[in-house]
């Protein structure tokens, strides 16, 4: 439960073996879209990137 309300996580479990697959299959184009991200070039992104960013976990539980 503490995870659910400080993180804001949802639970959802189907037993659809066609929807299952069809997920992990998205799951793995979003992987291989992806790039790895470096903490020291995160750390260091100008101020004008992390006021939005900061803002909007700010206010994450409103959306």
């Amino acid at each position: 439960m503490r995870s659910v309300w400080l993180n804001f996580e949802v639970t959802l479990i189907i037993y659809d073996r066609t929807f299952s697959q069809t997920m992990a299959l998205l799951l793995e184009s979003y992987i291989a879209l992806s790039e790895p991200v470096e903490p020291s070039s995160r750390a260091n992104r100008p101020f004008r990137r992390k006021l939005p960013e900061n803002t909007v976990q700010l206010i994450s539980p409103l959306l």
